[in-house]
């Protein structure tokens, strides 16, 4: 019995432990201090504060990224355009010890990721995927998948770093891609196989369309952390 109640209290002590950590993460992710591997375009200083790359070919690949699609309204045609001169396109390889920025054959997912990612706007985000345990009724096992997070940003943080575009730049260019419906998770992404639409003005009517964008890019004002859930970095 003894040796029961002693098991039962490791088990305590040991899903306290974890919360503790989860939670202290969550703290010092809202005070915008918990850094992780920034994509290409970004560095982590020595001070741990997120700074803009000092390689000014990486820098000016992604200013170019946003110019085009500006200029061009799609990201299909941004990927075309980049694949027609015959450059590379910067990407950080995380799965490598050092981390390094590397130059690869372009591709459609490369440019969506960057035009699609908040940090070049200068914001600070946390917890853009979520951890989701499931129980699987058939083999009677959990399942952990990780998803986007639906709905309002648990962390936000405008004009926490330098930033490549300004944040309504931003949301502009999330309505654009919406807009212009091409971007279907479980479709080819090849030149070849996009479907080409029309790209949708939002000028004069920019208000409307950035509402749902801007409710969910709200900055956060709760301090209050989800329990049992594995944070996980946006950054």
């Amino acid at each position: 019995m003894v040796l029961g109640i002693r098991g039962q209290m490791s088990e305590m002590e040991l899903d306290y432990a974890v919360q503790r950590m989860v939670d202290a993460r969550w703290s010092k992710a809202r005070r915008g201090e918990l850094m992780t591997i920034p994509p290409a375009g970004y560095e982590v200083d020595d001070l741990k504060q997120l700074v803009k790359t000092s390689d000014e070919s990486i820098s000016h690949a992604i200013d170019t990224v946003f110019k085009k699609f500006d200029e061009l309204g799609s990201v299909r045609q941004v990927f075309v355009w980049w694949r027609e001169q015959g450059l590379k396109f910067p990407v950080r390889r995380v799965e490598l010890r050092t981390h390094p920025v590397v130059w690869l054959e372009p591709s459609y997912e490369m440019f969506l990721r960057t035009l699609k990612h908040p940090i070049y706007a200068g914001v600070y985000v946390f917890g853009r995927i979520e951890t989701v345990r499931e129980l699987d009724e058939e083999q009677g096992r959990l399942r952990v998948r990780r998803v986007p997070r639906r709905g309002k940003l648990p962390v936000l943080i405008e004009d926490h770093h330098s930033a490549y575009i300004s944040f309504d730049k931003y949301l502009e260019i999330q309505e654009r891609i919406k807009s212009n419906k091409m971007y279907q998770p479980n479709a080819s992404t090849s030149a070849i196989n996009v479907r080409v639409k029309p790209h949708i003005s939002i000028k004069g009517n920019q208000s409307a369309l950035l509402r749902d964008s801007r409710d969910r890019y709200k900055p956060t004002t709760s301090p209050t952390s989800p329990r049992l859930t594995s944070p996980t970095s946006c950054l």
